[in-house]
């Protein structure tokens, strides 16, 4: 992969949530640079026979995961058909999206790159986040807009996306990124950039007010501080002092100095987001949409009903989704295809635990909790997300086996 290739995938990825940029349906700024990407990544195919041959054992595990998905929807497809259930409407543009995003995972898991390419990768990515919605972030404190609305219902920011939501997943594994790239550097500069990105984020993510997005955050958050912490205490001191220090003394004041802090800070995030499902009875109309989700599941459990969303505030199939991916992939693709949606985040939870890497658990934690309220397997920056972080992982390490240890080069 050329770094122009990189690039273009860099920038594509974030920006394919800014659904306010779309000009033609579903087809965006983001999407655009996509297609560009998997266009050229294809003819180069043709120049260079290689270019497709990464990593094989990923980009057979994709391919194999995404044939069961994609071979129960379409037996699904038939069914919901033959049924009368199927949803004509929404169903065609998530099986276009499906496919899209399958070719673009398959073809990032099987690309060769240098080290250097998947870092223009992720720098890319940040900092085109960094910068689009750091401009945004000014306009909606000035109440302005310029081509782009930063905010939904006046109340809640969005950035360049349609709803909150879909800038809360684009948000979802940032930080750790960041992070990821803080712990492989030791230019000031490219800190200091870093650190103005995590700033942006975190303040882009609490004015989403995306209740999911704080609840993937705060367990994401929570978790890396425990193998952090547990790696840190567990590593060997000959020094008497410095191991009462670090056994006792700084465990105490970690834990009173959290308790003081967190206790009240989870209350209070507490409160904002019953606030938040108090809106509109959210509450018990999420728990109505899951619940009419798994009835439509029934329907046909084995390969589901094909694309499209069967949920609804009332009833089944009123057109809505379960806004939670495993219901919806049960309803659109059964048993089956859920099982291969699972077995991916296995497979990839796996690599990432295997390798100890705890920003990327931090990530994925994130992105598996968020999809418990939220459909996403259409959007092409959750798919490209996990699979960039099982391609990250093969990377020379180049930092402590611990956030809490100093960065080694």
């Amino acid at each position: 992969m050329s770094k122009f290739l990189a690039v273009i995938f860099g920038l594509g990825l974030p920006v394919s949530t800014a659904a306010q940029l779309r000009v033609a349906g579903p087809v965006g700024p983001g999407e655009a640079l996509l297609v560009l990407w998997l266009a050229l990544v294809v003819y180069r195919r043709y120049l260079y026979p290689t270019t497709l041959t990464g990593t094989p054992w990923l980009s057979s595990h994709v391919v194999r995961v995404w044939g069961l998905f994609l071979g129960a929807l379409s037996v699904g497809i038939f069914i919901g058909q033959w049924s009368g259930l199927a949803n004509q409407d929404e169903g065609v543009r998530d099986l276009l999206a499906l496919v899209f995003v399958a070719t673009l995972s398959i073809a990032l898991s099987a690309i060769q790159a240098s080290e250097e390419r998947w870092i223009n990768v992720v720098d890319a990515y940040i900092s085109v986040v960094t910068i689009g919605l750091g401009l945004l972030l000014i306009l909606a404190a000035r109440q302005q807009s310029f081509l782009i609305d930063p905010w939904y219902q006046a109340i809640r920011f969005r950035g360049w996306s349609e709803n909150p939501n879909q800038l809360a997943l684009m948000l979802l594994a940032l930080p750790y990124f960041c992070i990821w790239s803080f712990q492989r550097t030791n230019s000031p500069w490219h800190r200091s950039w870093l650190a103005a990105c995590l700033v942006i984020s975190g303040i882009a993510g609490a004015l989403s007010l995306s209740e999911a997005l704080y609840l993937a955050w705060g367990s994401s958050l929570s978790l890396c501080l425990v193998i952090s912490g547990y790696d840190y205490f567990k590593s060997p001191t000959s020094n008497p002092l410095s191991a009462i220090w670090k056994k006792v003394t700084l465990p105490s004041l970690i834990l009173g100095i959290g308790v003081a802090i967190i206790v009240p800070f989870a209350l209070r995030a507490a409160e904002l987001i019953a606030a938040i499902y108090a809106i509109g009875n959210q509450g018990e109309t999420r728990l109505a949409i899951w619940r009419h989700g798994l009835e439509a599941a029934l329907h046909s459990p084995v390969f589901g009903l094909g694309p499209g969303a069967f949920s609804g505030h009332l009833a089944p199939f009123q057109g809505s989704e379960a806004h939670s991916t495993f219901i919806d992939v049960l309803s659109q693709a059964g048993i089956l295809g859920l099982a291969a949606y699972v077995a991916l985040l296995i497979f990839v939870g796996k690599r990432i635990v295997a390798a100890r890497e705890v920003a990327f658990i931090g990530a994925f934690t994130a992105l598996v909790v968020f999809s418990c309220f939220h459909y996403v397997l259409r959007q092409p920056i959750f798919w490209l997300s996990l699979v960039l972080m099982v391609r990250l992982l093969a990377l020379p390490r180049r930092k402590a086996a611990s956030l809490l240890l100093p960065v080694t080069s």
